[in-house]
């Protein structure tokens, strides 16, 4: 069976998230018993099923860079305000939305306690720009973009966890996990 991480990846491909980008109004009391579980992931996966409201993918967009931002603010750290270009990048480059907070939090406390200038994520001995050129290129590696890079993050959550430090902290993709919930419990 596929994984509801792969299925999403496979309907983004085929430009799903775009379709969504006209707003649309959602009925959950009058859901057919019927639909099939690949549907059902989608909607779940997608956070779609909001007591009626009709929901644009600004909007989820705008919920999930609050949900962020908060994380990052009630504690005070450096990376209060990137929510938005996190999501945005994440979308691009099809990967949760909560993973790059997650490392960023795990690798540099949200950018208090950073190694190399403008990297919160503990990317190698790397220096970048900016936070911004940091959250991009970071999200293109996560979500294989990078041809360099790309067979190392070709996977599960689990699996890119692994190979982005897990080998080094047996307990990074539980600890990175466990990070991502706090922030948001579902995807």
């Amino acid at each position: 069976m596929i994984g509801k991480q792969k299925i999403l990846r496979i309907l983004q491909s085929f430009a799903f998230i775009p379709l969504l980008a006209t707003s649309f109004t959602f009925n959950p009391n009058n859901i057919n018993d019927t639909l099939d579980e690949t549907t059902k992931v989608i909607s779940s996966s997608l956070g779609l099923l909001m007591n009626n409201q009709t929901w644009s993918v600004e909007d989820l967009i705008e919920e999930r860079a609050q949900k962020i931002n908060f994380y990052f603010k009630r504690r005070g750290l450096p990376l209060t305000g990137y929510g938005k270009k996190m999501v945005e990048e994440a979308i691009k480059n099809d990967i949760d939305w909560r993973m790059m907070p997650a490392i960023a939090m795990r690798e540099s406390t949200g950018g208090k306690f950073m190694f190399a200038p403008n990297n919160p994520f503990g990317w190698g001995e790397s220096s970048f720009k900016s936070l911004d050129e940091a959250i991009e290129i970071i999200a293109k590696n996560l979500g294989g973009k990078n041809h360099k890079t790309a067979s190392y993050y070709d996977g599960e959550l689990r699996e890119v966890l692994e190979n982005y430090n897990g080998r080094a902290v047996l307990e990074y993709p539980d600890q990175v996990m466990a990070i991502m919930k706090k922030i948001s419990p579902e995807a």
